[in-house]
């Protein structure tokens, strides 16, 4: 049986300098949901140190499989209860949260104003750094705005700002790497060259034998328009998929055209519409079998990650959509996953 210790760093102004101890029964956890505006949260309960500042402090875990050390995020203090036991031990009670929480925490106090032709990435990284983000990267995009921009209302988040942009360039919403570097990243399909975890049910698995699915196809669509209606724009843009595949049980072909329709403020171009759809359209062939499976402890997950499984009728490519990571030896860890199937 491999070897499996943790510990929970402090740091302050991007030092380390002391830890603190989870209590027995404590049962400190990482928790990961890639629907979330904040994806990730690390909840616990440990002896509280003196020294610690919990406004200005970063928790960064550590998880230790025979002597491999593996950091998995670094996160805020958004909630602490004391407790005081036996009347003598402090223990404390955290929830606290990815630094991507930074960016939920600040507001705009007045409009901003962004000109047109702004490339969307140098705006994103703007608003990363006036929330006080200072780890971060953003995946370079030659898109610019076609338009002036002063959208969002006084008192609105960076983060939903920073999401709204990372959505018209069809990026996903901003998440936090195991390193604690905040990212901004294209959307990735799940096929098999963007597979970055691999878990294979041979005589090296970390797969438990228990697993279950749900499939479910009813009233699904097959046909999918956006439609940008600005009058900034010279003119109107609107980009339609359509699933019309003979081979797909719920195509136009097979069931008839069932329609979603989604009416957009803004998108970077007719080019990224016509992406926008297309990615609606894939979505759509892969979200029909959603999956739960657990594996000993694997800290090497974070949000958007593309799964290959291979275990008997569940093989194939999946779309991690939630994991919980426990820091307490011989405990699962579970995982949620969505399917690329086509049927």
């Amino acid at each position: 049986m491999p070897q499996i210790t943790s510990k929970f760093l402090l740091s302050r102004n991007g030092v380390n300098y002391g830890e603190l101890l989870a209590i027995d029964g404590g049962n400190p956890n990482v928790r990961m949901v890639v629907s979330g505006e904040v994806k990730m949260v690390l909840e616990g309960t440990f002896l509280q140190n003196p020294q610690m500042n919990l406004i200005a402090d970063r928790l960064k875990p550590m998880f230790y499989i025979d002597g491999k050390e593996y950091q998995v995020g670094e996160y805020m203090v958004t909630d602490a209860a004391l407790h005081t036991v036996e009347g003598l031990r402090k223990e404390l009670e955290i929830t606290a949260y990815d630094l991507t929480y930074l960016a939920k925490q600040s507001k705009i106090e007045d409009r901003i104003f962004i000109p047109a032709g702004t490339l969307y990435t140098d705006a994103i990284r703007s608003q990363i750094v006036d929330s006080g983000i200072l780890n971060f990267i953003v995946v370079p995009n030659t898109a610019t705005f076609a338009t002036d921009r002063e959208d969002w209302e006084p008192g609105t988040s960076r983060l939903q700002i920073i999401n709204d942009l990372l959505a018209e360039i069809n990026y996903n919403s901003l998440w936090m790497d195991l390193s604690g570097t905040v990212r901004g990243t294209p959307y990735q399909q799940p096929l098999a060259e963007n597979i970055n975890i691999e878990y294979r049910n041979d005589q090296y698995s970390i797969l438990y034998p228990d697993d279950s699915s749900t499939t479910d196809v009813f009233d699904k669509p097959n046909v999918f328009i956006a439609v940008v209606e600005n009058p900034d724009l010279p003119q109107n843009l609107r980009a339609v998929a359509v699933n019309d595949d003979p081979t797909v049980d719920y195509s136009t072909v097979n069931r008839g055209r069932v329609a979603q329709y989604e009416k957009l403020d803004n998108i970077a171009s007719q080019e990224e519409l016509q992406a926008y759809v297309d990615n609606l359209k894939f979505k759509s062939l892969m979200a029909t079998q959603e999956i739960e499976f657990s594996t000993a402890a694997n800290p090497v997950h974070s949000a958007f990650d593309i799964i290959g499984l291979y275990k008997d009728d569940l093989t194939g490519i999946y779309e991690e959509t939630e994991w919980s990571f426990s820091f307490t030896p011989g405990e699962p860890m579970t995982h949620r996953a969505r399917r690329a199937i086509f049927q």
